[in-house]
C-alpha cells in the first residue's frame, strides 16, 4: 500500500521545569491514515473553485493562542508521494500555486523543506502566503549551511560567492563554514532572515526548524554554534531544534539538555 510521510507539528507551553516546548514528529504511516483527506480532495473542483476560496488568503488576522493546539501537516506540498498518486490534487491543479492553494483548504501548516537546500527569495515567500488563508501555518526548515556547516557551492547565494577568491569558485564543488569569513557567514544570516519577513509581517511564519544530523552530538563546541544560531536568526523568530542524535535526550543528557534549550529560548 502506498505510505505518506506526515509530519505533525505540536506547539503547547507546559510546566516543565518552564519550557516552551515545540515537538516535530515525523510519522510514517499508511495510505488509510489520510484517506478521508485524500477522499475530500480527490472530489474537490477545479482551479476557479480553489481561486474563489483563497479570497481571505494574505490577509492579516487575529489568530487564536496556538497553544494546546495541534496542528498537522505534510513536509512540503509538492512532494512527490502526493502529487504522483493522483488521489489528493485534482487534474487541473498544475502549478505550485495552485497545489498551494488545494493543499491549504485540508491542511492549517507546511513544513517548507526548500529552505533548507537554498535561502528563498522574499517574492517567493510572498507568492506564497498570498495562496493560503488567514491562521495558516508555514515552518521553514533552517538553510542548510547553518546546520551541515558544509553546503554545495552551486547553491551558496551570489551575495557571497562572487566574493569567493577564483582559486575556489573553479576547483572546488562544495563550501565550508571555515572557508567563509564572519561577514560572508552574516550575508548569508541576512538573506535568510529577509527572506523569512513576509511570512511573520503576515502572521502566517510558525517556526524555524534547525535539523542537525545523527552525528552531532552535545558537545561544547556544537552547543556554542546553536547558541550562536539563536543570536544571528532574527530574534522575532521561534526557532526549534531537531536533534536526529538520541544522546541528546538519554536519560543522563536530558534535564541538562531541556535546561540549556529553555535558558536559550529554543524549542
Amino acid at each position: 500500500m502506498q505510505h505518506y510521510s506526515l509530519l505533525f507539528h505540536l506547539k503547547f507551553h507546559q510546566n516543565l521545569r518552564g519550557m516552551k516546548c515545540f515537538l516535530r514528529v515525523a510519522v510514517r504511516s499508511t495510505a488509510t491514515a489520510i484517506l478521508n483527506v485524500i477522499s475530500q480532495a480527490s472530489n474537490a473542483n477545479t482551479r476557479e473553485r480553489l481561486r474563489s476560496n483563497n479570497k481571505m488568503a494574505g490577509k492579516t488576522a487575529h489568530v487564536e493562542d496556538l497553544k494546546g493546539k495541534v496542528l498537522q501537516g505534510t513536509c512540503g506540498w509538492s512532494d512527490s508521494s502526493i502529487v504522483k498518486c493522483g488521489r489528493f490534487y485534482p487534474g487541473s491543479v498544475k502549478t505550485s500555486e495552485d497545489r498551494l492553494l488545494h493543499y491549504s483548504r485540508f491542511f492549517p501548516c507546511v513544513e517548507c523543506d526548500s529552505s533548507n537546500y537554498a535561502i528563498p527569495s522574499p517574492a517567493a515567500v510572498e507568492k506564497w502566503i498570498k495562496c493560503v488563508p488567514a491562521g495558516f501555518k508555514f515552518h521553514f526548515k533552517a538553510f542548510g549551511f547553518f546546520t551541515r556547516k558544509s553546503i554545495p557551492l552551486s547553491v551558496l547565494p551570489h551575495v557571497v560567492r562572487d566574493e569567493l577568491p577564483n582559486g575556489i569558485v573553479r576547483q572546488q564543488t562544495s563550501i565550508t563554514w571555515e572557508e567563509l569569513t564572519h561577514a560572508q557567514i552574516q550575508k548569508l544570516w541576512d538573506k535568510y532572515n529577509s527572506a523569512l519577513l513576509p511570512a511573520f509581517q503576515k502572521n502566517k511564519l510558525g517556526v524555524v526548524v534547525f535539523q542537525f544530523h545523527i552525528g552531532y552530538h552535545p558537545t561544547d563546541e556544537n552547543k556554542r554554534h546553536i547558541e550562536e544560531c539563536r543570536k544571528c536568526l532574527d530574534a522575532r523568530y521561534p526557532m526549534a531544534v531537531e536533534f536526529r542524535s538520541r544522546v541528546w535526550f538519554s536519560p543522563e543528557n536530558l534535564s541538562s539538555t531541556l535546561d540549556w534549550l529553555n535558558q536559550y529560548n529554543i524549542g
